[in-house]
């Protein structure tokens, strides 16, 4: 085998080690089971269960929502209201994401024109 082919199937030997080695790591990433509906109480978030890491020390512990109800802009009052901040507007399914204080969310549960808060989390196929 000359210098060129000999080369070329080193080469080609790299990239399907590389590619296995890939396959393998996403194989394992991606078998990690969907968090709890337990996630969204206080204990839940406070032991990791959030999608953003802990806020600093001595501010309240912020999680990701999407609080689904009545118009947006009576939904942004009410997160507002338990000390949270509107992410983002999702008027094609009645909702709004925001990021809200762990111990205020079983409260803004209980607002009236408040359907349903459930944690927002990154959805991956099977």
């Amino acid at each position: 085998m000359n210098g060129f082919l000999r080369h070329f199937e080193t080469q080609r030997q790299r990239l399907f080690r590389t590619l296995a080695l890939l396959g393998l790591l996403l194989a394992l990433l991606g078998s990690a089971p969907p968090p709890s509906r337990a996630a969204l109480s206080p204990a839940g978030v406070a032991a990791g269960a959030g999608s953003h890491p802990p806020a600093r020390i001595g501010t309240p512990l912020l999680v990701d929502v999407i609080v689904q109800g009545a118009s947006g802009d009576y939904l942004t009052t009410l997160v507002k209201a338990h000390g949270g901040q509107v992410t983002r507007d999702l008027s094609v399914i009645g909702s709004v994401a925001a990021r809200v204080p762990a111990d205020r969310i079983a409260a803004l549960e209980r607002e009236p024109g408040v359907t349903r808060v459930w944690q927002n989390t990154v959805v991956r196929s099977s």
